[in-house]
């Protein structure tokens, strides 16, 4: 006897595999923004540190 495939069962096994992936890119990509813009913040500092101690 085979065994029929029941659509349900088959969407309910995609989600618990999407979700988890889904939410791990989601850091990932939260993780790479956060660390590019704080080397911009840094980049920005370094020149403003510049500019301020060429006026003195």
């Amino acid at each position: 006897m085979i065994a029929g495939v029941n659509v349900g069962d088959i969407i309910f096994q995609l989600l618990t595999i999407v979700v988890p992936i889904f939410f791990v890119i989601i850091l990932l990509v939260y993780w790479r923004s956060s660390k590019m813009k704080k080397e911009q913040f840094n980049r920005i500092e370094e020149k403003f540190n510049s500019v301020q101690k060429r006026d003195y």
